[in-house]
């Protein structure tokens, strides 16, 4: 009885580690299709993740964070963005009155669902935006 208790929790222990690899956490994003020095920080939960943005344009740093869904079979992946907060006091005081105009056009650009092979090797996910490369890297 015991011998087929042990194959039991085996084959459980098995089973239960099958399945697509897990992005779940905070990584590091370089590269892709945002400009020079910008700084990103993504947050992968079960299906769903949130991009943190900054970016230095015209003489400050501006902030927002891109909310979506995702899927990731192990290799490829999936990143539907489903809506854009933009961090308003991050804009220089002569932009603010156009924050409304500046979100919808990130919106158009940002919320395009992002579809293609990515890699995942230990704490290093690869995939390309846009035809360029992007790497994240898991935060500790």
């Amino acid at each position: 009885m015991r011998k087929y208790l042990i194959f039991s929790i085996a084959l459980i222990s098995l089973v239960g580690c099958g399945g697509s690899p897990s992005l779940v956490g905070k990584w590091n994003m370089a590269g892709g299709t945002l400009p020079e020095g910008s700084k990103i920080v993504t947050e992968f939960a079960e299906k769903t993740y949130k991009m943190n943005v900054e970016i230095a344009q015209m003489g400050t740093t501006i902030k927002f964070a891109v909310n979506g869904d995702y899927t990731f079979d192990g290799k490829r992946i999936k990143m539907m963005g489903k809506s854009i907060d933009l961090d308003e006091a991050s804009l220089p005081a002569a932009l603010k009155p156009s924050a409304g105009l500046m979100k919808e056009g990130m919106e158009k650009k940002m919320l395009e669902t992002q579809e293609g092979e990515a890699k995942l090797e230990g704490d290093t996910l690869t995939m390309m935006d846009k035809g360029k490369p992007a790497t994240f890297t898991r935060m500790k």
